[in-house]
């Protein structure tokens, strides 16, 4: 029962943040200018799509968290655990798209 709960509050989460992930693109996207339809087609669906993923992602991180916060706390779990703990909380939250978006790789 309780795990079908909490299924449904991470659909629910993740589903909520991809729309507001194309939301604000839509709303607030930097090229207001030319066809909206490719807009939509080149950004909205694809900062939507980003945000699905990163929310559904931060989901089964905080999942994947709480079920291995019951083991032996050695050092490398500690380290996994934090991990996933933040991973989690910028998945749901909406952050981590922006986090990834200022990450860079040489």
């Amino acid at each position: 029962m309780t795990k079908c709960i909490i299924l449904s509050i991470g659909i629910l989460i993740t589903l909520y943040q991809a729309y507001r992930g194309f939301a604000l693109q839509w709303y607030y996207g930097s090229d207001k200018e030319g066809p909206k339809a490719r807009r939509v087609m080149l950004l909205c669906l694809a900062d939507g799509f980003t945000y699905f993923v990163c929310a559904a992602s931060g989901f089964l991180a905080l999942i994947r968290f709480c079920e291995l916060a019951h083991h032996s706390l050695d050092a490398v779990y500690l380290v996994l655990l934090i991990f996933l703990f933040l991973y989690g909380i910028a998945g749901i939250t909406g952050k981590l798209p922006e986090i990834l978006g200022k990450v860079k790789l040489s």
